[in-house]
């Protein structure tokens, strides 16, 4: 195994200038693009106007199929996107994976050494590398367990074959894994007899850990003001609750970032995002948007403290998805719930000023 991952290193020595090793920073942004697929009548923001205080930009999804052929998840246009942000000269993390974790228990070859699937994945990687120049890194997705998930003994020792020969390929490439918040509560422990992510066998190939947030409970009436993911309280699952599984999975604070959603949810989670779940939207709307679980300016500002306290920063997805001008909902400046959360995290004063964006 050695040697054929010191021949991979070989293979693309030469090759290793489309990537760099900025970081991620602090404050990450995840830039949508295509927002005219979901509003009729909304531009696409360009990249020049995103918020000055985004340390790096991120964007899904890239798809890789069993042939290693890599595709975009989601249609719009995507390279364009790519490139455009590449031209601002942040750095540029893209979403990497498989649809599902079975996907994965192929390409790692459960039970059997995967160093030769990997190496050969890599071969594509560079090719994509190369339309771009310079990305900076890529998180990596589909990992997480389901209800129909088998066991795999060797999925965490063979991941990290999988990410060595990854960081032997490109090694100024930054890694992170995203993490969904929901899956740890489900299938973190023992009741499950399930190995689902050991994080001594990876770690020393990842930078960075994201947390995600999206679902972590589903849209009720006692989540309305203050979105499905409160910090504390009485909602079945908490952002203190799963800090605590983050804690006994041994994920070190330093290399975690906390990835909150700028959307407001439906009662019916499998619903597609729709024009109105976007904070401009409920700003215009009102009344129209009531049934839906919103977050309001202060606790968008708890989620920013939450995560200067417990981790090193924090993501927003999507950032163009948010009052991008903060006319919308009458406030002084633009990105309100973006701001709030950055007041937050840097323990600054946020002004209640935007009329429309809080609810009672």
């Amino acid at each position: 195994m050695h040697n054929l991952l010191c021949f991979s290193t070989l293979i693309f020595a030469s090759l290793l200038s489309t990537v760099y090793s900025d970081g991620p920073g602090s404050v990450g942004c995840v830039y949508y693009g295509n927002v005219y697929v979901i509003c009729n009548t909304s531009c696409r923001v360009p990249v020049s106007n995103l918020p000055n205080e985004c340390t790096s930009f991120f964007y899904e999804s890239l798809t890789v199929d069993m042939r290693y052929a890599i595709t975009y998840l989601y249609n719009g246009n995507n390279k364009n996107d790519v490139i455009d942000l590449v031209q601002s000269n942040m750095p540029v993390i893209l979403y990497y994976g498989r649809i599902t974790r079975e996907d994965w228990t192929h390409v790692l070859g459960c039970g059997q050494s995967c160093a030769d699937n990997a190496a050969d994945e890599m071969e594509s990687l560079k090719a994509y590398f190369d339309q771009y120049g310079k990305i900076a890194g890529l998180v990596i997705y589909g990992l997480e367990p389901n209800e129909n998930t088998k066991d795999c003994p060797k999925f965490s020792t063979n991941l990290g074959v999988y990410l060595r020969v990854m960081k032997e390929t490109f090694p100024k490439l930054i890694i992170g894994i995203n993490i969904r918040a929901i899956n740890i509560i489900q299938y973190n422990g023992k009741p499950h007899n399930l190995e689902w992510l050991t994080i001594t066998d990876i770690d020393d190939f990842v930078d960075f850990y994201v947390l995600s947030y999206s679902e972590l409970n589903t849209c009720t009436d006692d989540l309305k003001c203050g979105g499905i993911f409160p910090e504390s309280g009485s909602a079945p699952n908490t952002m203190e609750s799963v800090q605590c599984i983050i804690k006994e999975m041994n994920i070190k604070p330093n290399k975690l970032l906390f990835r909150y959603n700028l959307n407001a949810i439906d009662k019916d989670s499998s619903l597609p995002l729709t024009c109105l779940q976007l904070y401009s939207e409920i700003c215009r709307k009102g009344e129209g948007t009531s049934d839906l679980c919103a977050d309001t300016q202060a606790t968008f500002k708890l989620k920013g403290e939450f995560a200067k306290n417990n981790g090193n920063g924090f993501i927003v997805r999507f950032i163009d998805l948010d009052d991008t001008t903060g006319c919308d909902c009458k406030c002084n400046t633009p990105y309100p719930a973006f701001q709030a959360i950055l007041d937050g995290y840097n323990n600054a004063n946020t002004e209640n000023n935007c009329c429309l964006f809080n609810r009672d």
